[in-house]
């Protein structure tokens, strides 16, 4: 199934989603007893979302939770506009980080990762002082969830400059089709 126009959540990051950050700006679960992954972790999949594209490289594949065991009805999206959700303090602020056209959901059985990738992501993982993720977790075999061309590609470097203002129940790692929740539109 292929839909439109969406917005989803990135994990916050301070490397341009190039490689993981740290804990950093990472946000807590309201509910204590349910941490999210970042929080406990002190990172998220979507940290090596433009490596390939920092990269030059034409044909990228990064990770959006959106497409993370959920979502699996969709192929293909024409627009996937992205913000990421930082802790400054004690609260949270919401930025533009800007946006990806045609991009391809990878099939369940096209997600695999290489050795040598994941050797780097491993050595990614140590330079920011994050030891105490498990080797064996399953979410090596589907931490590429998506592809998509460079040149389909606007990333605004400066993303802390634009800070925008969401509604409340917008803070997911979900997707949110535009047409449902146009007040998006006017935050960009």
């Amino acid at each position: 199934m292929r839909i439109s126009t969406v917005f989803t959540r990135l994990t916050p990051n301070y490397n341009n989603w190039q490689k993981p950050s740290g804990s950093l700006g990472k946000c807590r679960s309201v509910d204590r007893t349910k941490p999210l992954y970042e929080e406990r972790n002190h990172f998220g999949w979507e940290e090596w979302l433009f490596e390939d594209y920092h990269a030059r490289k034409e044909t990228c594949v990064g990770f959006l939770q959106a497409f993370n065991d959920k979502n699996k009805h969709i192929t293909f999206v024409d627009i996937i506009h992205l913000y990421t959700r930082i802790l400054e303090g004690n609260k949270p602020k919401q930025y533009y980080i800007g946006y990806i056209k045609d991009v391809k959901v990878l099939p369940y059985n096209q997600r695999a990762i290489s050795t040598q990738q994941k050797e780097q992501m491993q050595k990614d993982l140590k330079e920011a002082k994050i030891t105490n993720f498990p080797v064996n977790d399953k979410m090596w075999d589907k931490c590429f969830n998506i592809q998509f061309e460079r040149k389909n590609v606007v990333f605004h470097e400066n993303f802390l400059e634009k800070e925008i203002q969401l509604n409340r129940g917008q803070f997911r790692f979900s997707l949110y089709d535009l047409n449902n929740h146009p007040n998006f539109l006017f935050n960009q």
